[in-house]
Order: C-alpha cells, then structure tokens, then sequence
C-alpha cells in the first residue's frame, strides 16, 4: 500500500476505533428528554400538594434484553427540558420516583399550578402513582411501556381519578441512543396526556 494512503488511511481508523471505544463504553444512567408544553396558566393561582407513589409488581425498569446492552445501569436518569423553542435545558440527574416529580412539578407550574410540601390537609393532594414502567429490547426494537394513576384528595378524600397508559416503540439503530429515544417519547406523550383542567374540573376546584 502506498505510503500516502497510509497517513491517510490512519487518523481515519483512528477516529473510528475511538468513537467505537467510547460508543460502547458503559454509561450509569439512561437519558429522559422531557418535551415540556407550551405555557398555559390555565390553571393559575392553584395550589396542590404531590407526592408520588410505586405501586408496580416489578421494581426492574429494564428487562434481561435492555440489561444486557445496560450493564452498568444504576438506577438513576439524566433529565432534560426540552423547551417549545426546542432548547435542551440539562435538569440533573434523578432516581426513579424523584424524576416523576420534577416533572410532574415542571409540567403543573407550566399550567400555573404552584407545588407546596405541606401537612396541611387542607391543601388538595395530587398523588401519582406509578403502575408500570418498563424497558424492552425485542426483535430489534426498543419498547417502553408506562402507566400511572393521578388521584386528587382534599382533606384525604379521593375526589377525582384518572388512569394514563401508553407504549412506544423505535428501531434499534448502533449504540444506545434508541433506547433514550423511546423513553423521552413515552415520557413526554404519557405525562402531557394527563388532563389536568378535566381532572381539576371534576374535583369542583375550578368551575
């Protein structure tokens, strides 16, 4: 082979034999981008405590399939906003459970709906409880599966319900990348689904 090619060919493989290297390399935490509404305060000046439940037979969120491609996998997610203007704003990284209130509290003040931590029985109580929440790597696709009840109390009386379910699905393409994918879809798709107004509605907090 001539020596030219050579010093051409080399960086090249280089290059790839690096981004191979850190491609494959073991990653902690999984990616969640939240694609958070557009503003609407359609419910300002209301007021709710949360708190947030796991009720799931399973406390695995990755199956033997996902796992194996997640060896190192602890247990906590690495949460982005994902802005209308589709800016990307990084949120920290959470466990399971504290990521479902970051967002949920995201996703209620973006509707004017302040967040209090409170024992003050008074004040209504939001509580989500997280009936499943899974990862699947299946015949070349990853899927996700996410499902939860939103309960609203006042004075710990359950006086509005409502149960959120949906599943998604992509391709799996070189890397990991796929799995992020799907899971910020069905994350993004399941919490805005809920229907905040219709549940504060039958509640008779707001006319």
């Amino acid at each position: 082979m001539p020596r030219a090619i050579k010093r051409y060919l080399f960086p090249v493989v280089l290059m790839i034999s690096f981004m191979f290297f850190f491609g494959c390399a073991g990653r902690s935490y999984l990616i969640v981008d939240y694609q958070v509404p557009t503003t609407s305060h359609e419910l300002e000046g209301q007021i709710v405590r949360l708190q947030v439940e796991d009720a799931r037979q399973s406390s695995s969120v990755l199956s033997p399939g996902a796992a194996y491609q997640f060896p190192e996998f602890s247990g906590t997610y690495s949460l982005a906003w994902i802005l209308p203007s589709q800016e990307r704003i990084l949120a920290g990284e959470h466990r399971l459970l504290e990521l479902f209130k970051t967002v949920f509290e995201k996703r209620l003040a973006e509707l004017g709906v302040s967040t209090v931590y409170t024992s003050d029985a008074s004040v209504p109580l939001l509580t989500i409880t997280l009936k499943q929440f899974s990862l699947d790597l299946q015949s070349h696709k990853w899927m996700a599966d996410l499902s939860y009840d939103a309960v609203l109390a006042q004075t710990n009386h359950p006086i509005a319900r409502e149960n959120v379910h949906g599943s998604a699905e992509r391709a799996r393409i070189i890397g990991r990348k796929g799995a992020d994918t799907v899971l910020s879809d069905i994350f993004s798709d399941v919490v805005n689904r809920l229907d905040f107004p219709k549940l504060f509605r039958n509640a008779k907090l707001i006319p």
